[in-house]
């Protein structure tokens, strides 16, 4: 019963992921009192956010123990953080080409140390992970758009491909 208060009382918050999406949309078009105001939002969210986690970290805690009062508010936070859709990205980017893209490290090899069936197969194989790539990245602009708008979306994807390009070159920069 406790649990299910805390999601109405989340639930019920004024304030919302909206929040975030309008003060990541605010750039130099608009006002600085409207700038002003998404910040303010922004943080007014956070703080009620965090006034909710305490009021229910107190609750639990009262109601069981302080193990289970500081599992619930890890546990929060982490499904906190997991709502975005870039968490569930990164995940996936990392399950797909490894901490820092190292899975790119396959492939940077001289070639002339393989033989011609093999450097072909790499080709293939390279070509394969890079196509995996795009598509990771075509689903999450798609669920950004949807869930945050296209100017977030379209944002996400532009710092998301230059953080892949950059990765990409330490990893052959790094390269013995």
């Amino acid at each position: 019963m406790l649990y299910e208060n805390y999601v109405t009382k989340k639930d019920e918050a004024p304030l919302t992921y909206a929040t975030i999406d309008d003060l990541a949309k605010t750039d130099k078009t608009f006002s600085d009192e409207v700038a002003l105001v998404n910040g303010q939002k922004l943080l007014a969210f956070r703080n009620e956010e965090i006034a909710i986690w305490k009021q229910y970290y107190t609750e639990v805690g009262a109601a069981h123990n302080g193990i289970i009062a500081l599992q619930f508010l890890q546990t929060e936070v982490l499904l906190d953080i997991m709502q975005t859709p870039y968490a569930k990205y990164e995940e996936e980017c990392t399950d797909m080409l490894g901490e820092n893209y190292n899975l790119f490290e396959l492939y940077i090899g001289d070639p002339s140390d393989y033989t011609p069936a093999l450097a072909k197969t790499l080709g293939n194989n390279l070509l394969m992970v890079m196509k995996r790539e795009i598509k990771l990245k075509e689903k999450y602009f798609a669920e950004m758009n949807a869930v945050m708008g296209p100017s977030l979306a379209a944002r996400f994807l532009a710092w998301e491909d230059y953080y892949s390009v950059v990765s990409k070159m330490y990893v052959w920069n790094d390269a013995p």
